[in-house]
């Protein structure tokens, strides 16, 4: 008599089966691009502060361009922005009683020690790594940071008279909505991403550039003409980056002065996948 084979039933339809899934790198990319353009979007961050910003980081470009500033120098004045951004972070966390420290998130449930302890760690996290890139950038690029300054001081005091305007005229709806901490944390990181933007930048128009010099070289080009295009390349790169740091500078005050929340939003998007 023939024995008759059964089928063994599928996995997923066994009793207490649970699909093993890993939250994969581009879901969380996804999820943190939805958050970023629904944050930009309702935004309630003050435009005419928002139209000086973008006229200022031109007026940069402009003066960069006029004097012929190196691009270390370049560099150094958007070094200096960013750290006249993390001061003001650093004042909302000492003073604003809008933000929660504790695991609840909830102002109203956060103890003194708790704001202390996070405070400090914002503290070295972003000024401590600040001073620290910077040192290595000095001696790695053998960079006079005395004489860097004086060069770009005018350019910097416009910034600090910029972001101390629109901290102030944002300071009602920014102060009135309840945050935590950690949203803090990570917007003001958000907002100081378009400067290091730069080796991606430089990368993306000396590898291709140089590569099609190698090869026109190796062709027989005229050395005189490679000579005289690797020598404005440099500048091109400069102003290419100062460009694309305008741009990506725009959507990151806008969700940096935005009511949404980045970080629930994206881990409820990877969770919904």
């Amino acid at each position: 008599m023939p024995i008759r084979r059964t089928e063994e039933p599928p996995a997923a339809s066994k009793p207490g089966y649970v699909k093993a899934t890993s939250p994969s790198t581009w879901s969380g990319l996804r999820a943190l691009y939805a958050a970023l353009r629904s944050a930009a979007r309702e935004s309630h961050a003050n435009r005419n502060a928002l139209a000086m910003l973008v006229a200022l980081n031109l007026y940069t470009i402009g003066v960069a361009l006029y004097q012929h500033w190196p691009w270390q120098d370049v560099i150094f004045v958007y070094w200096l922005q960013n750290i006249v951004i993390g001061v003001f972070a650093l004042w909302k966390l000492l003073f604003w009683n809008n933000i929660g420290f504790g695991d609840k998130g909830n102002p109203s449930l956060s103890s003194r020690a708790e704001r202390i302890i996070k405070v400090i760690i914002f503290v070295v996290g972003f000024f401590g790594v600040h001073v620290a890139m910077l040192k290595g950038f000095a001696d790695f690029f053998d960079t006079d940071l005395h004489a860097a300054f004086t060069k770009v001081q005018f350019t910097f005091s416009l910034f600090v008279v910029n972001h101390t305007v629109s901290f102030i005229l944002n300071y009602g709806h920014d102060s009135a909505v309840p945050t935590t901490y950690d949203e803090v944390f990570s917007a003001t990181f958000i907002r100081i991403m378009p400067l290091h933007l730069w080796p991606f930048v430089f990368g993306m128009v000396f590898v291709p550039t140089y590569i099609v010099l190698m090869i026109a070289y190796f062709a027989g080009v005229n050395e005189q003409i490679l000579s005289s295009v690797s020598s404005v390349l440099p500048g091109v790169a400069v102003v290419f980056f100062m460009v694309i740091k305008t741009v990506f500078e725009i959507p990151a005050y806008l969700v940096v002065h935005s009511p949404k929340k980045l970080i629930g939003a994206v881990v409820g998007a990877r969770k919904r996948r």
